[in-house]
């Protein structure tokens, strides 16, 4: 055991797992400098080589707290670095290619989340009761709890309600 890990067991109150993700990651670091200065600068592009988002919040998280525990109140600020840019949605010919491999269900639900706007935890969560036929519309609970109607094309609304009554 570490004694960065044995401050955060005793120190810091979290839980083992916590202890040994921070510890794996603050010696992940340690070895990842290579001679190079304990910078901020330097966390921040170690923090930036991992590739997912919630990776980096945890990796990031970590080294905040190896720095706390070396540094003390000096400690070195570390920032993690969000993606700047926003995900590239799906092209139509890529829509094509899922669709032709997909049958039922699994068909049905790429649909609504292509041509609803829904995520993959929504259109699985949708019952015969989230039809509004007046509107030709979805209405849902969304992200936050917030709901919403999403008005949708009649061909699907038609599929949707033969998949909910058949």
């Amino acid at each position: 055991v570490t004694d960065f890990a044995r401050y955060l067991s005793e120190q810091t109150g979290v839980s083992e797992n916590t202890v040994a993700v921070y510890d794996r990651y603050a010696q992940k670091y340690l070895a990842w400098l290579n001679g190079q200065p304990e910078t901020s600068e330097t966390a921040g592009h170690f923090i930036a080589s991992f590739p997912g988002a919630n990776t980096r919040l945890v990796v990031g998280a970590s080294l905040r707290a190896y720095f706390t525990w070396r540094y003390g109140e000096h400690s070195l600020k570390v920032r993690v670095r969000r993606p700047q840019s926003l995900p590239q949605p799906i092209t139509r010919g890529e829509l094509w290619l899922v669709l032709q491999k997909a049958q039922g269900t699994l068909r049905l639900l790429i649909l609504v989340m292509a041509f609803a706007g829904l995520r993959i935890s929504e259109a699985c969560g949708l019952k015969a009761n989230n039809l509004i036929p007046e509107a030709v519309a979805l209405r849902f609970m969304g992200k936050g709890s917030k709901e919403r109607i999403v008005h949708i094309p009649a061909t699907l609304f038609a599929l949707l309600r033969e998949h909910a009554l058949g």
